[in-house]
């Protein structure tokens, strides 16, 4: 699962040319959704599906993280899952209905 968040963040870096603030933002995000999911046994991205991300998202409520924080954490999601779309690693974006 890290060999795809590390080529996103590649691809943040020389496609998007993003601050190296804006990619380590990402890489936060995706880490902790990384680490929410391998504690689950999901163990590939195609693993995924919407009940994991919100399940994920109600995690983060119940840490009394912000709202924006929570939203940032989502857009990142959204953003590395049309990635892995575009990618053809995933058929669908887990990501894409939840707010």
């Amino acid at each position: 699962m890290q060999a795809q968040i590390d080529s996103f963040l590649a691809y943040l870096n020389t496609e998007k040319q993003l601050s190296i603030h804006t990619i380590s933002a990402y890489q936060r995000d995706l880490q902790r959704l990384s680490q929410f999911l391998v504690d689950k046994d999901i163990q590939q991205w195609s693993q995924v599906n919407q009940q994991h991300i919100r399940l994920f998202s109600n995690s983060l409520r119940l840490k009394q993280l912000a709202s924006k924080s929570i939203q940032r954490m989502l857009s990142s999601c959204r953003s590395f899952f049309n990635f892995l779309l575009k990618e053809q690693e995933i058929k669908t974006n887990p990501a894409d209905a939840i707010s």
